[in-house]
């Protein structure tokens, strides 16, 4: 995509030094496939909204600082991880990540370089470090508050501002330079702009000024007041794409209810209640949204744009390619009130309602000025609809099952013969993954099913993997979401994503591999709709048993597939218990209390320790000489604890089981 804008140089607007996460979940040592990813897109702000625009297009000032000390004055500080975040204050003591807001004063901040001093504009207080967080000190030149400012980090002998990722909260971290330690200065971005920048798609991985750029004019876009043209109209013509004149702009009307139960375990990943409009917003133009509800609507959110990726030059999938291909972040969060609502994004998308508040209400929304893309949904639309369906489609539309969401370009929608068949056989996913996780239909406990779905978004460019888990799934080129063959009868990777957001990660499993413990539930589907086992076609039962002796370490020696094999030589020696066996180990976690699952989750031997206790009463068996062999991290007191049990020994030697033979 080529597009005639104004040039930034910009010194130093986003240079990623390293890698994007600096507090992210840990890597399995000798796991070689891609850890489960989650996205980024900070959706617990707590700013406060107006109604026009809350999110973004809602004012940028452009003051020229009085003072050669005065590095900037009254501004915004964007998070360059995810330029829907800026670093404000409700109550004029904590500070807190929450929703871009430029009407808000709340979020205004002015750094003073003789003084190092970042001041907060509402309450005259300085930001000053307390251990790992970040809180508002009346100002008095003290080291805590002393902060230097240099490549947008702000650091603090050795620690930065931090977005801890996992959890979306800011904190102070050591110096790492990745973009959730850099923060953009709209005023500072503004001052070295130009007129002959060209904006072109795909670029080398190693240009930092063209990334730059791009990052700098995508938050002065967002800043701009939505009663202002765009300062610099992005050309979408590839990416997401564009929506002619000619096609009609539209009102619709939807009502929903904001009820859903998620899984309250600790360190799961959690769905997310995105209500699928069957709208599309153009890019650059102003669409409206009209809340009606007889209470209030805390925590309601538009989103425009699914496509929540947001790419950096350390992107795991930006340097294996060594191109960005598309502009690094589109989607776009904006807060709803009660009443008139106007937004706009600069690259245009699907409309989707978030409600981030579980209760039973309804609530109805007026969408106007946006155009009708596809949506289809199970059981209200009909096959015999679909051909004329897909063809008014915008740039991207969406299927929706009981249980999953496929966001699909036009071009993938065009290619699906059959919607219903795609949406049962990923529903059938789900209902099985779920399964395997324990979860009951009509259980009113803590094994309650959740109710939310999957949401599944095919891109031209992802962060990191082929997919990676979360919400959404997000799906590269060639992973081909709108396949019925390849959701079929080649659906390990739908299988293995679908799982990441039902693995219990610190219990359990991620101690015995993030990547190995997932496969479980690819396992499970596999064997249950006939297939043969995956992992016994690649003989990797021989393979894990020929690397067994005396001194094998499950933690250092165990690659991805040995563990699993582990695993599932449990499951395969004791076919009474079978399957059953896992679904029974994640309701026994799930059944504890959270004070019990936070030690649990404190170290790794608690982990192993509770696993072996557990599986060993589940099925009936004394496990000891199992996890010897493997060398799982034991301890002797829960080696105790078992044999105290009087558990009769296993049949067979399981460590030795391959179903191969």
């Amino acid at each position: 995509m080529k597009t005639k804008t104004q040039k930034v140089c910009i010194i130093g607007v986003l240079t990623l030094l390293s890698s994007l996460y600096g507090c992210g979940g840990g890597s399995d040592g000798k796991d070689t496939e891609p850890q489960a990813v989650t996205d980024t897109e900070g959706d617990d702000g707590t700013g406060t909204g107006t109604g026009t625009d809350t999110g973004d297009d809602t004012g940028t000032d452009t003051e020229t600082p009085t003072s050669p000390e005065l590095v900037f004055e009254n501004q915004l500080l964007v998070s360059a991880v995810d330029p829907n975040l800026c670093i404000g204050s409700a109550n004029n003591e904590d500070v807190a990540l929450v929703d871009c807001n430029n009407s808000d004063s709340s979020q205004r901040w002015s750094y003073n370089k003789s003084a190092s001093a970042l001041s907060h504009v509402q309450s005259d207080k300085c930001i000053a470090r307390s251990n790992s967080q970040l809180v508002l000190q009346e100002c008095d030149d003290s080291a805590p508050q002393a902060w230097s400012f240099s490549d947008n980090i702000f650091s603090q002998n050795g620690a930065s501002f931090d977005i801890n990722v996992s959890q979306m909260t800011l904190i102070v971290y050591q110096t790492h330079g990745g973009a959730n330690q850099q923060w953009i200065v709209p005023s500072l971005a503004r001052e070295s702009i130009s007129e002959d920048y060209v904006s072109e798609f795909p670029f080398p991985s190693w240009d930092t000024n063209t990334y730059e750029t791009e990052q700098a004019m995508d938050v002065i876009n967002r800043r701009t007041p939505i009663e202002e043209d765009l300062p610099f109209p992005r050309d979408v013509s590839e990416f997401p794409g564009e929506v002619g004149d000619s096609q009609a702009r539209v009102s619709k009307q939807i009502t929903f209810n904001r009820y859903f139960h998620e899984d309250p375990t600790l360190d799961t990943l959690k769905r997310k209640h995105w209500i699928s409009t069957g709208t599309y917003a153009p890019a650059g133009e102003i669409i409206e949204i009209d809340v009606t509800a007889e209470h209030d609507v805390e925590e309601l959110f538009a989103i425009i744009n699914v496509h929540t990726d947001v790419l950096a030059l350390s992107s795991a999938n930006v340097t294996s390619s060594e191109l960005v291909k598309r502009y690094p972040g589109v989607s776009k969060k904006v807060r709803l009130q009660n009443g008139n609502n106007k937004l706009r994004s600069q690259y245009g998308g699907q409309i989707v309602i978030a409600s981030e508040r579980s209760e039973d209400v309804d609530v109805t929304l007026s969408i106007a000025n946006a155009v009708e893309t596809t949506h289809f949904k199970l059981g209200r639309d009909k096959y015999v609809d679909w051909l004329a369906m897909r063809e008014k489609s915008a740039p991207w539309g969406v299927l929706e099952g009981e249980h999953v969401y496929l966001d699909l370009s036009k071009e993938e929608l065009q290619k699906i013969e059959d919607p219903e068949e795609l949406l049962k056989t990923f529903d059938h996913t789900v209902e099985l993954v779920r399964d395997l996780a324990g979860f009951e239909e009509g259980a009113t406990g803590v094994h309650k099913m959740p109710t939310l779905k999957e949401r599944f978004v095919s891109d031209v460019q992802i962060t990191a993997g082929f997919a990676h888990a979360g919400y959404p799934v997000m799906t590269g080129p060639g992973w081909n979401l709108f396949s019925v063959d390849t959701a079929k009868n080649n659906g390990w990777g739908n299988w293995h994503e679908t799982g990441h957001n039902y693995q219990q990660f610190c219990l359990w499993s991620r101690p015995f591999g993030t990547e190995s413990s997932v496969n479980l539930f690819s396992l499970y589907v596999q064997e249950t709709i006939g297939q043969t086992s995956r992992i016994i076609e690649e003989n990797r039962y021989a393979s894990a048993i020929s690397r067994l002796n005396d001194n094998f370490s499950f933690a250092t020696d165990a690659n991805v597939w040995d563990k699993l094999v582990f695993l599932m030589q449990i499951k395969h020696a004791l076919t009474d218990t079978g399957w059953d066996m896992f679904r029974q180990l994640n309701r026994r976690f799930r059944e504890l209390d959270t004070q019990q699952q936070q030690a649990i989750c404190a170290t790794d031997q608690a982990s192993f320790d509770k696993t072996f206790e557990l599986l060993s009463e589940i099925t009936g068996y004394d496990l000891t000489q199992h996890f010897q062999t493997w060398g799982v991290d034991v301890s002797e007191q829960s080696y105790k604890k078992v044999a105290d049990m009087a558990l009769p020994q296993p049949p067979i030697d399981i460590s030795s089981v391959n179903p191969a033979n």
